[in-house]
């Protein structure tokens, strides 16, 4: 086998998006030459590409084995290692590229991004500006240190030199879209605008854009074109469900299904990120162990579907001109105590979000005015500082209630006082495109 023309040919296909081919040709390379540095590397990279980072991992650190000397390599170890969430050992990777490869602006850049995982912000700076310094040009080392001046609280220099990413890279969809975030913050609502529609212009199924841009309507008075980004009544829909196969009875499922939350072994109290307050929330459920939720996905996929079919087809709308075909879930259970509740978040990852009520305190199901346990949507986080008052939706939860709405609908949940546990479960239908 003439593996450096293999190599080229396999690179071809990985390039022009032809993963089984290319890993096809990578593998058969390996056949041949087990330990050749550049397939196993290269293999890694295309695991990595679709998010089986484990197997992507394995074929890294064979082809750091094979070659410890490549920069490359190192460089791809880290971000295989920061997919994995392991950020301080993708440090140490990264830092073995510099070592090797001092000029290696993308390692810096990417020591860059580990360190501000880590919370350790002016590192990350200094190794975004020494990118920046190898490679002038480099729109990512542009935006990376845009996001760590922000984290110092440094919002015009953030603005300043996320606009630098742009004017390096005018078809940066997301550069606009953290862009305006910046400006919204800045009481600048009639720039932010401008951010959100050049952003829609590169990538008009952007949910980040969609949802800033509803703040900046509202902050600049066109309330009309916020109704119509943001219409209650046609976007949020609720759907009451029947026992999933193998439940005699909704309360028989929800009550094993609360106990398959309370107990998922991914379960964490307090979490210190996301919207969550006095409360838990779950990693995937879709995962093992899956228990009573294993028959529920069905239900779920569903509900989306008719949930899309319902909407109207409208060109002019970014949301409502494209439906996609197919879609992954992903889910997480939710547990609030007494005085529990969830920030205004959204999901813009998603494109279709909802909340599914396992089990509510007595409170929740009163007439109360306030409102407790409620979800309401409407209100954006406090962060953007927005001076227009929102218009708002609340709705009541209730026991076996499935709620469904766009992915950019910022929503929050209102604290309430009980001594009973209020249990959810969200989940997005990420697109596949």
């Amino acid at each position: 086998m003439d593996i450096d023309h293999a190599l080229t040919l396999a690179v071809q296909h990985h390039e022009a998006g032809q993963l089984p081919e290319a890993e096809r040709i990578y593998r058969q390379i390996l056949q041949a030459e087990s330990d050749q540095p550049d397939a196993l590397h290269l293999l890694g990279m295309l695991a990595h590409q679709v998010r089986q980072h484990e197997t992507a991992l394995d074929f890294i650190q064979r082809a750091t084995n094979s070659n410890p000397q490549n920069a490359n390599f190192h460089n791809s170890l880290g971000n295989v290692l920061r997919a994995l969430e392991r950020p301080e050992q993708s440090v140490v990777a990264y830092q073995r590229a510099i070592e090797l490869d001092p000029s290696l602006a993308t390692a810096h850049s990417n020591l860059g991004t580990a360190l501000q995982e880590l919370g350790k912000a002016e590192e990350a700076v200094a190794a975004y500006r020494q990118a920046i310094e190898l490679k002038p040009d480099y729109a990512d080392a542009h935006y990376n240190l845009a996001t760590a001046l922000k984290d110092q609280g440094k919002l015009t220099g953030a603005v300043n030199e996320m606009k630098r990413a742009i004017e390096l890279n005018p078809q940066y969809p997301h550069a606009y879209v953290v862009l305006a975030g910046y400006l919204l913050q800045l009481h600048n609502a009639g720039k932010a605008l401008e951010a959100c529609d050049a952003c829609l212009g590169i990538d008009p199924l952007n949910l980040f854009a969609l949802a800033f841009k509803s703040i900046a309507l509202a902050e600049v008075g066109q309330r009309n074109a916020v109704r119509y980004l943001i219409d209650f009544d046609r976007f949020i829909q609720r759907h009451r469900i029947d026992p999933p196969v193998g439940f005699p009875s909704l309360a028989e499922f929800n009550t094993a299904l609360a106990k398959h939350i309370r107990t998922h072994p991914t379960m964490i109290t307090e979490p210190t990120a996301g919207a969550t307050r006095f409360g838990g929330h779950t990693e995937e459920l879709l995962g093992e162990p899956a228990g009573a939720f294993a028959g529920f996905a069905t239900t779920i996929n569903d509900a989306i579907a008719e949930y899309l079919r319902a909407l109207p087809a409208d060109p002019e709308h970014s949301y409502l001109a494209w439906k996609p075909e197919r879609w992954r879930l992903s889910t997480w259970g939710v547990i609030l105590g007494t005085r529990g509740h969830q920030m205004p978040h959204n999901h813009p990852d998603g494109w279709v979000s909802g909340v599914y009520y396992v089990k509510l305190p007595g409170v929740v199901k009163t007439s109360d005015r306030k409102q407790p346990g409620w979800i309401e949507f409407g209100q954006p986080p406090a962060e953007f500082h927005n001076q227009a008052s929102s218009e708002v939706r609340a709705i009541q939860p209730e026991e076996g209630l499935l709620v469904l709405f766009p992915s950019y609908f910022y929503h929050r949940t209102i604290p309430f006082e009980s001594t009973e546990e209020r249990i959810c479960f969200s989940f997005d239908a990420i697109p596949e495109v």
